[in-house]
């Protein structure tokens, strides 16, 4: 077996690039794929700023609330990541990614309709089935479209949609939530993927159909999934990168969904005093519920924003002298985010909290775009779909789908036993969430060892 993997190798590094026409299409295509990112995070975050209210309406306790926007989504998002990748790794991919646009859109504004807590799982879990298929089909179009010594930054480019979706979801969410209630903001934040789905099936062009060779397509179709889970497996570091990322998503997923929960619980007299000074100053009639939406979205836009535009140019920059750049500067900025969190959580007021939280989001940025960009080159290219989506099920599946079900429970068991539902949430959130960044950077430093001898495109 390792020698079809070793010959696999070599067959890839053998195989004529794919070309998508003219740099002008490729930056058009870019902008496409970065629009399609902000919407993924958008409609998939909306749910963090519409908490309170839906516990309240279907009577949910915290835990339930934390299998709602984790376990549930991440269920369908992780498992079905691997069949749509392989259909990425040897189908048209423009097409796949606007119809996974539509089918999550169509999703979420189903999560505004429903009218129990089963309905509303159930939207939950067809927007993870539509998610599933965005960014792997896009990280592979991205690796066929730029050559390596630019894929740092063209992944920075991508990545640049998780924070400008994060922050329209906070934002958005919690204005229309205020003024129309909870169900309209996930019928507003999913409607226009409809009109991206539609222009990304019609315009984004598939790379290997400019490609008319016979022996060229023939070097491009996906290996066997057997082949490809062999080198994954026995890839040290691609499998401690994952392992890092996973129990890091594992801390960071159940900071963020419970953050606004977080204010409103423990900061509530500040945000109505903060929205109150910004309507007498600015003549912006806001509520505590849409200042902390506004102030979420874009403190966490703005940092995500700034850190993802800055990492991409140094990893590009550093990573042409050395290659463990891509780990050094994921763990480097992960255990900076350590006391950033710690001072978030226990500090006295909500501007100071939003301060740290600020620095901490940064950091975040920072790590994003070599977290992502890393393994891209541990696989070979007929691999690479397949491999984000193995690499997305390990993080979301552990991650992103238990991290807000275990911050919840430990809520509710601190809560039962004497700290109330907002000092409980707070040490729930500090608990899981500083154990587990310091558990991720263990894993991730131990990659560095093997990184440059594992790399192989």
């Amino acid at each position: 077996m390792q020698a079809s993997v070793d010959t696999t190798v070599a067959t890839d590094a053998a195989a004529p690039r794919l070309s998508i026409a003219p740099p002008a299409y490729r930056n058009y295509a870019m902008l496409l794929l970065l629009a399609t990112c902000a919407l993924n995070y958008m409609d998939r975050g909306v749910v963090n700023i519409l908490v309170e209210p839906i516990k309240k309406e279907f009577h949910l306790q915290n835990w339930q609330f934390g299998m709602l926007t984790g376990l549930y989504f991440a269920l369908f998002y992780s498992f079905a990541s691997i069949p749509i990748a392989r259909h990425a790794d040897r189908g048209n991919r423009a097409r796949l990614i606007g119809a996974c646009v539509a089918l999550w859109s169509v999703a979420t504004i189903a999560c505004g309709i429903g009218r129990s807590f089963a309905q509303l799982a159930t939207a939950r879990l067809m927007v993870g089935l539509g998610e599933a298929g965005g960014t792997p089909t896009a990280q592979s179009l991205i690796a066929d479209y730029m050559p390596r010594e630019k894929r740092a930054s063209a992944v920075a480019f991508y990545t640049l949609g998780i924070p400008i979706g994060g922050m329209l979801g906070l934002a958005v969410g919690g204005i229309v939530l205020e003024h129309y209630g909870w169900r309209m903001a996930f019928i507003i934040t999913g409607a226009p993927g409809l009109l991206l789905a539609l222009v990304c099936a019609l315009t984004l062009r598939e790379p290997r159909r400019t490609e008319p060779a016979p022996a060229a397509i023939a070097a491009q179709r996906p290996l066997p999934l057997g082949v490809t889970l062999k080198a994954i497996a026995t890839n040290r570091s691609f499998v401690l990168l994952v392992l890092g990322n996973a129990v890091v998503t594992l801390g960071g997923s159940g900071a963020s969904v419970w953050l606004p929960s977080f204010f409103l619980r423990n900061h509530g007299g500040d945000l109505a005093t903060l929205a109150g000074w910004t309507t007498h100053h600015l003549g912006v009639q806001l509520g505590p519920v849409a200042f902390l939406g506004l102030a979420l979205g874009i403190s966490s836009g703005v940092a995500n924003f700034a850190g993802i535009a800055f990492s991409g140019q140094i990893v590009d920059r550093w990573a042409k002298r050395d290659l463990t750049a891509y780990v050094t500067t994921q763990y480097s900025f992960l255990l900076l985010r350590v006391p950033l969190f710690l001072g978030a959580m226990l500090a006295p007021t909500a501007l100071w909290s939003l301060a740290f939280l600020f620095g901490q989001w940064a950091c975040v940025g920072l790590a994003a775009v070599p977290a992502y960009t890393s393994t891209l080159g541990l696989v070979p290219a007929r691999m690479r779909a397949t491999a984000a989506a193995i690499s997305l099920l390990a993080v979301n599946l552990i991650g992103l789908g238990l991290g807000p079900v275990i911050v919840g429970a430990l809520n509710d068991i601190l809560a039962a036993h004497g700290f109330g539902q907002g000092p409980g949430l707070t040490w729930a959130m500090l608990i899981v969430n500083e154990t587990l960044m310091l558990a991720g950077a263990v894993f991730i430093v131990l990659a560095k060892k093997s990184f440059v001898s594992d790399t192989v495109s």
